[in-house]
């Protein structure tokens, strides 16, 4: 498939998620609400701990804001246009690839677009709110906007990756859900604190150092370099996790006709 068409496939699919969020725009609110609510206790759980404890390991209650704002709108906004990838599990052990496959379009693309989730605006609008607070954005705009787009690719591939365990795991859904829930638990900690196992966890196991550690160092330490690992990093993951699926589906067509579709 071209450029110039898979273009006009992410435009549609795009246009379509922001039509049905104006449709629901009434039960969006009441969910809004309710998740504003839950990040304003997280944040003032954390500000005590910092009232506390002062820093954690250099990081800084601005740093935890920065934290939570990123990751918070970075994986939002990919759930609100791609929850099809959270989808993806049962897809796979349902045998629905199928008719994405018999399509001309990007099979990932075409999963990932397949279902959206407007509840999680909320999210984004108050990472954003967070990200404004911690006093980055004014001070670095830029260098904020570059994060947040390698952020969307991460946690893009990042979904994709662990739901490739699917393709293994036969009724493995609930697992894979508490599996990303547990990685989203550790990402939106203070990655500076990390130690040992779980440090080396997050670098080559599951990498959300890319997400969570890196660039917020890259931001804090005002450095370019850090923030070129950052976009090699995410780059790498992001072709990784695709070779991984087309790896995996390989696996599925050939055992398409079994006892498990």
């Amino acid at each position: 498939m071209g450029m110039a068409s898979q273009f006009r496939f992410l435009s549609t699919a795009i246009r379509l998620n922001l039509r049905a969020m104006v449709e629901y725009r009434y039960e969006l609110i009441g969910t809004c609400l309710t998740t504003f609510f839950k990040l304003g206790l997280f944040l003032a759980t954390w500000l005590m701990f910092f009232h506390e404890y002062q820093d954690v390991h250099g990081w800084t209650f601005r740093e935890m804001l920065l934290l939570s704002g990123l990751f918070n709108v970075s994986i939002s906004t990919v759930e609100i246009f791609c929850y099809g990838l959270r989808q993806l599990p049962i897809m796979v052990d349902n045998g629905q690839l199928e008719s994405f496959l018999l399509q001309p379009q990007n099979t990932i693309l075409l999963c990932a677009f397949s279902r959206g989730k407007m509840a999680n605006l909320a999210e984004v609008v108050s990472g954003t709110i967070f990200i404004g607070l911690s006093g980055y954005l004014w001070a670095m705009p830029l260098q904020i906007f570059a994060v947040i787009i390698l952020g969307v690719l991460f946690s893009f591939s990042l979904l994709l990756y662990l739901a490739c365990l699917a393709f293994f795991l036969h009724g493995g859904n609930e697992l894979i859900q508490e599996i990303i829930s547990a990685v989203r638990i550790v990402a939106s900690q203070p990655s500076s604190a990390l130690r040992g196992l779980l440090q080396f966890l997050s670098l080559f196991v599951v990498p959300i150092a890319f997400c969570s550690y890196f660039p917020i160092e890259a931001l804090r330490q005002h450095s370019m370099g850090l923030l070129a690992l950052t976009a090699v990093g995410t780059i790498v993951f992001f072709r990784f996790s695709c070779r991984t699926f087309y790896y995996c589906l390989r696996h599925y067509e050939s055992g398409s006709h079994g006892p498990n579709l």
